[in-house]
């Protein structure tokens, strides 16, 4: 996780900055893929993470076994925002390059599973490119 939280200070960094030269804009791009890249590392840092907080409130005594095992089986998807997927969205949409905005859009219904927001870009992006998928 503290990983993920430094790329996403570099990709707040260089996005600032990213008007001052093309070198900061690909930077940031840089960051963000690497970023998206470790969220299977995120994940199973979240599942142990979790894991653990039900372990130490069986070991207290605060849930039972079956308690313990139910929240061991719902232990779900690492539900924090990905704000690497919208940072390379704007950049390629403010470049104009749409059919790279379509695969980060893709990408990211994919990891969430689907996404109001980026099914809006998506349609907004085939709008531009006068194209239906």
């Amino acid at each position: 996780m503290d990983r993920h939280f430094a790329l996403q200070g570099l990709q707040g960094f260089y996005y600032k900055h990213r008007e001052l030269s093309g070198v900061y804009a690909d930077m940031c791009i840089h960051y963000c893929e690497l970023d998206i890249a470790q969220l299977p590392s995120v994940q199973r840092e979240h599942e142990e993470a979790e894991a653990s907080r039900a372990k130490n409130m069986l070991d207290s005594g605060a849930i039972t076994m079956q308690e313990y095992r139910k929240a061991i089986n719902d232990i779900g998807r690492f539900e924090g925002r990905i704000a690497a997927f919208d940072t390379m969205l704007k950049i390629y949409k403010a470049s104009g390059h749409l059919h790279k905005a379509l695969d980060v859009c893709d990408s990211a219904i994919a990891y969430y599973g689907g996404s109001d927001y980026f099914e809006t870009a998506t349609a907004g992006l085939l709008k531009k490119l006068g194209s239906a998928r």
